[in-house]
């Protein structure tokens, strides 16, 4: 007899209960094809533009199973588990989104279960935005919901986008308030204006910030921390599998650290607050696939609440889904349009194009190039960057960014991921990158010959921009772009309910953060608003954990 919870794959457990509806569900390109799903039927329709799926069933099949032997969460049905009692909501995973909305459930009233897979709460980030509404005027609030439409290419979610605008505020101040009022982790709450011009007016916008290195990781602790007699908090713990009744959502099956097996029920509801899936490898390749060969800065995001809702018939948004890539700790002035070589010393690109672009700039890279390059730039940057309207830094606020110089503390940076270097000879500064020297000379060279012709054959870039190379010492650093998070989840309502293939809510199931989808909806991480990522999370957990205690 197999064990309960174990992932044996046969055609039957990985299609039911599964939509594969043309661009929206797990796999497009699949045949036709009837599920069963012990609820509402959900046909399917072949997509002949799935570059995966090769329009078999089977096919199907073998791509979910790649998917769930990736992640925590699992397919077989499970028979027997222990009773883990009765709670009114159940929030799966401790993190940006989840902690703020087990604690706000809890704060006002509920039952609640926070599940976590990890042995602590996991967040990631130091910035979180959201809009003071008291402080903005309402067309200008419209105004900026239209904006994101339009810089997400009108793939955002409209309900979504409002959801956000609409409710952020509140929720960061109520963030703010209670981490600082634990006093626990160190934050800081600031306020900037965006004006939208004469008879629209402003948005204001509430910055809430953990200093670096200290991140949200220690904020949503302090919360999880503060609220522990309160709530039901299970660590090493992954929910596993949801409960299903018809369309309605009554628990969720759990695994503790023994491999044991737990029945929890929930009577307003199940909320996935998981992340992303970024560790999941089949998945990014299905869904991300500019990212397969860059490295990854999270660990143990598989997807887990991804997949226990497409297993009920959840959709995932189609691909491409958007990612965050960026490389905000090696050294300064990331985006300044300093040169920029690959790992073997050759330029590569126009450098106008920011540091968020670069999975797009890298993508043909292989596994342990792609993500990494070096800016080099020489003694003259502080009249060049200047000039450019950007804003300096001062070789002396440098050096903190330096390995080799020894300090004692290195304020507002990760020491172990400081790469920039400082030398006479570009040898010598080549030697420090790890780039071959001669392809470094030579590409500083032609790029030199590039300034002096005033026209940059080679990537066209702004001759405003092409400042020479040529006065000792030389500056480099090494970056290395990670991708800090993917952004592609389940379709979701306004109120952040999970839907099925026909755009009906299950009763009782809602996703958040990045579990969630159709909030982003660009190729990269839009520079709409800063701090928007963990702005939404925040958002969204707090919305829907009030929403809850009220049902």
């Amino acid at each position: 007899m197999k064990k309960p919870g174990k992932i044996v794959a046969t055609r039957r457990d990985f299609i039911k209960g599964v939509s594969l509806a043309a661009g929206a569900g797990i796999l497009m390109g699949c045949s036709p094809k009837t599920v069963d799903t012990g609820s509402p039927t959900v046909s399917a329709t072949a997509s002949s533009t799935d570059p995966v799926a090769t329009g078999t069933a089977e096919n199907c099949e073998t791509e979910l199973m790649k998917f769930f032997a990736s992640s925590a969460a699992e397919s077989e049905p499970i028979t027997e588990a222990a009773d883990g009692g009765e709670y009114e909501v159940i929030v799966v995973g401790a993190g940006t989104g989840g902690v703020p909305c087990a604690v706000k459930a809890c704060q006002d009233g509920a039952k609640v279960l926070l599940l976590q897979k990890e042995i602590a709460p996991i967040s990631q980030g130091m910035n979180g935005a959201g809009i003071l509404l008291e402080e903005s005027d309402p067309q200008a609030v419209w105004r900026w919901v239209e904006g994101w439409g339009e810089t997400t290419g009108f793939r955002a979610d409209w309900d979504q986008a409002k959801t956000y605008a609409y409710n952020s505020g509140e929720a960061f101040k109520w963030f703010y308030n209670e981490v600082n009022t634990i006093g626990e982790c160190p934050i800081n709450s600031s306020t900037w204006e965006a004006d939208f011009g004469e008879g629209i007016g402003k948005v204001v916008s509430i910055l809430v910030a953990t200093p670096k290195p200290v991140s949200y990781v220690n904020a949503v602790t302090s919360l999880v921390n503060a609220y522990s007699d309160k709530l039901d908090v299970r660590f090493s713990t992954p929910a596993v599998q949801l409960i299903v009744e018809g369309k309605k959502i009554t628990g969720v099956y759990a695994k503790d650290a023994d491999g044991k097996y737990y029945k929890f029920t929930a009577t307003k509801g199940v909320v996935l607050a998981t992340g992303d899936y970024q560790n999941n490898a089949p998945m990014v390749e299905r869904y991300s696939p500019d990212i397969v060969n860059f490295d990854k800065k999270q660990s143990n995001k598989t997807g887990d609440g991804h997949l226990m809702a497409m297993a009920i018939g959840a959709q995932m948004e189609p691909p491409m889904h958007m990612k965050m890539m960026h490389d905000n700790d090696t050294g300064p002035m990331g985006n300044e349009p300093f040169l920029r070589v690959d790992i073997f010393g050759n330029r590569f690109m126009n450098e106008e194009a920011k540091v968020n672009y670069m999975s797009a700039l890298m993508r043909s890279y292989g596994p342990g190039e792609a993500g990494h390059f070096c800016q080099v730039w020489d003694s003259d940057y502080i009249n060049q960057v200047t000039e450019w309207g950007g804003k300096p830094t001062a070789e002396e606020d440098m050096q903190k960014y330096m390995p080799e110089v020894e300090m004692s503390e290195r304020p507002g940076v990760v020491a172990s991921l400081v790469a920039l270097f400082k030398a006479d000879t570009l040898d010598e500064l080549a030697t420090k990158l790890g780039v071959p020297a001669e392809n470094l000379k030579a590409s500083v060279e032609r790029y030199n010959q590039v300034v002096d012709s005033g026209t940059d054959e080679d990537f066209g870039k702004n001759p405003k921009y092409l400042k020479k190379i040529e006065k000792a010492p030389f500056f480099g650093v090494h970056k290395h772009v990670r991708a800090s998070a993917t952004f592609g989840g389940v379709i979701c309502n306004g109120d952040l309910q999970v839907l099925d293939a026909d755009r009906t809510p299950f009763e009782n199931l809602y996703a958040i953060g990045n579990t969630s989808g159709q909030f982003f909806g660009c190729t990269d991480y839009p520079s709409f608003q800063n701090g928007i990522s963990i702005g939404r999370c925040v958002t969204e957990g707090y919305y829907v954990g009030k929403l809850l205690a009220a049902k």
